[in-house]
């Protein structure tokens, strides 16, 4: 069987009207098409239904929003359908982001049905100011309201998403969050930017000198970059360590992603879903349907996604001025330190907005 993780998108919001971070979410979506998009989803996983017996799901995660956007009973139809068609052993990380004080016992006896839950949760900043910029509450305040839950239940291993490039942010608030969010049992950080449009940005010069401070503490208290953006003790979600690596034998992790906006790459394929949300809702169980830029893995993606897994693991790549130097003039690459000029690695400003500058140099290549 082929190793796997297991991918699913909830797009949806409950807290920030205009959510800066990330892919656009859905606020206060009503339950109709809550549940509408929940059975599309399944839709589509029963799409695989085939070929879901060579795979073996080594992780679960849901994001791109807060699960807790979901009900229970949403929760359980979606989870209940994917233990259904997959082969997840009992002991499967099961990765989902939560709001702090957002998390329902309902919730986590639903992912705990599936595998291991490991929450993550979107703390973002504990600086007062800075969470009334982004119209959210106290994160310290509520987050103890889950700590209390994941104490009585017994969970052990969580992670911490902390908001790096908020206006008004400096190193003193930002080592607040940091030292406020810390706790035994966290053992995954991801520093989440601002998308660069939204007016609660910092400029990108800025959020990456707030980068290298958060680097510098997190790297002090004992965490590992695991990623341009990600640092864990011991082992990360695999499903982020894996997305642009190279699959080359079964215990090569691929990656099966359902809902709009996501990316796969399975069984010789890679493809992506449409991002038009009401389409997807339409036409889940047509591949065809809400399918784009299907292509076959053939050597020359191989050798991109090495190339990309290299940069994402903070290693350098060989430098071709053709493709490397308008992103080294505009400060997302720069020259690897004593390689002189034969190597470049992602910058503070490029690791920020890693994923759009893999997309260029993904279309450069091709």
């Amino acid at each position: 069987m082929q190793a796997c993780n297991l991918f699913i998108s909830v797009p949806f919001s409950v807290r920030a009207a205009d959510e800066p971070f990330g892919d656009p979410v859905r606020r206060n979506a009503s339950p109709a098409l809550k549940r509408a998009y929940v059975e599309a989803v399944v839709r589509e996983m029963e799409g695989f239904s085939e070929d879901a017996e060579e795979l073996a799901i080594e992780s679960v995660t849901l994001g791109t929003g807060p699960t807790n956007a979901l009900s229970a009973a949403d929760l359980h139809l979606m989870l209940a359908s994917a233990k259904r068609l997959f082969s997840i052993a009992p002991e499967t990380p099961v990765y989902a982001a939560f709001d702090p004080g957002l998390l329902p016992a309902a919730s986590l006896d639903e992912l705990r049905s599936l595998g291991d839950p490991r929450p993550d949760f979107r703390y973002l900043t504990s600086d007062p100011n800075e969470s009334e910029a982004l119209g959210r509450p106290d994160a310290e305040a509520e987050m103890r309201e889950s700590d209390a839950l994941l104490e009585r239940v017994g969970v052990r291993a969580i992670g911490m998403q902390v908001a790096v490039g908020i206006a008004g942010q400096t190193k003193d608030s930002l080592t607040r969050t940091l030292c406020d969010m810390r706790r035994p049992c966290v053992e995954r950080v991801e520093l989440v930017p601002l998308r660069p449009e939204s007016p609660l940005a910092l400029p990108d010069d800025d959020a990456a000198a707030l980068l290298r401070h958060a680097d510098e503490w997190l790297s002090e208290h004992g965490f590992a970059p695991s990623g341009p953006l990600r640092f864990a003790r011991g082992e990360d979600n695999p499903y982020f360590g894996d997305r642009f690596a190279p699959v080359l034998t079964l215990a090569d992790r691929e990656t099966l992603s359902l809902g709009p906006g996501t990316a796969s790459s399975v069984g010789g394929l890679a493809w992506s879903n449409t991002d038009d949300f009401a389409l997807y809702l339409k036409r889940s169980a047509d591949e065809t349907a809400i399918t784009e830029r299907v292509s076959a893995i053939d050597e020359e993606t191989l050798a991109l996604r090495a190339r990309l897994n290299a940069l994402h693991r903070g290693e350098p790549i060989a430098y071709d001025p053709a493709v490397h130097a308008p992103l080294i003039d505009e400060g997302l690459l720069r020259f690897a330190g004593s390689e002189g000029r034969e190597a470049v690695e992602l910058s503070d400003k490029g690791r920020l907005r890693y994923l759009a500058v893999f997309k260029r140099l993904g279309a450069t290549s091709s």
